[in-house]
């Protein structure tokens, strides 16, 4: 009976931090949702030096994989120590697959490490609607583990991160207008982007999902919370926006609302 996935656990040799900072960790999905295949990818977390990541591929399609992500990350992520050959481990049943996706997700509690919200080095941050990088792949997690279900990755969230209140996941409980001074900030992440590193047309284009994230808020709020000119929010405000970035930037927001102090920081492309 041939794997149903494949579980990747790659390892740089000097065991320094593979992404200490958000940029780091922004940079490092990008790496793994920007390869060919990524969107049979079911769950990955970084934590220290090593990096977990569950798919769905072929075994032959799992070794490119595994190879095209390290190099992706030496290159992105500016990392000095080579990686340790990869660790390359079949899942050969529903119940271990099950098993394998929680093992990933809950990383950070296994080694004791913090996790901070919004959970930018793992797919957690999609699977909860906070980025839009790895939509695609929430269809193979309902695809071949339908009974993962969004109250459990919301316990998940809140395990986590023990000082963050559920309602911060929940849009169903409005307080995104709080987190206005982070709009940049969320814009950014629920981009996956680095915003030093946009372009002006991909800067515009976020802008405007932003700007239609809070329609409620004023356009002189807008522009303070993307630090860009009262005219800059007006035209970013009469364009058309992606609705599913839009949706992401507003989890951000009323993630952000909740959140303690030093968690937030705003910036703009």
């Amino acid at each position: 009976m041939p794997a149903l996935g494949w579980h990747i656990t790659s390892r740089l040799e000097d065991e320094s931090v593979l992404a200490p900072t958000i940029d780091h960790q922004r940079r490092l999905a990008a790496c793994i949702w920007g390869r060919s295949g990524a969107s049979r990818t079911l769950a990955f977390f970084a934590v220290g030096d090593h990096l977990h990541v569950l798919t769905a591929l072929d075994r032959r399609e799992a070794d490119r994989f595994a190879h095209d992500i390290e190099a992706s990350m030496h290159w992105q992520l500016g990392l000095r120590a080579p990686f340790q050959p990869a660790r390359i481990r079949a899942v050969e049943s529903h119940e271990h697959l099950e098993c394998a996706f929680w093992y990933v997700l809950r990383q950070p509690l296994r080694h004791d490490l913090p996790a901070a919200p919004p959970f930018e080095a793992s797919s957690l941050a999609d699977l909860l609607g906070l980025r839009t990088l790895g939509a695609a792949h929430r269809a193979t997690v309902r695809e071949l583990l339908p009974q993962v279900r969004r109250p459990q990755l919301l316990r998940l969230a809140t395990e986590l991160a023990p000082r963050v209140p559920p309602e911060a996941f929940d849009p169903a409980t409005p307080r995104a207008d709080q987190g206005l001074p982070w709009l940049g900030e969320s814009m950014a992440s629920a981009a996956g982007v680095v915003p030093a590193k946009l372009s002006f047309r991909l800067a515009s284009g976020l802008r405007v999902a932003a700007a239609h994230a809070v329609p409620q808020v004023r356009l002189r709020g807008v522009a303070a919370g993307l630090g860009v000119s009262y005219w800059s929010a007006k035209r970013a405000r009469r364009g058309v926006p992606d609705p599913s970035l839009s949706q992401a930037i507003r989890r951000q927001l009323q993630l952000r609302a909740y959140l303690p102090p030093t968690s937030s920081s705003a910036s703009a492309p």
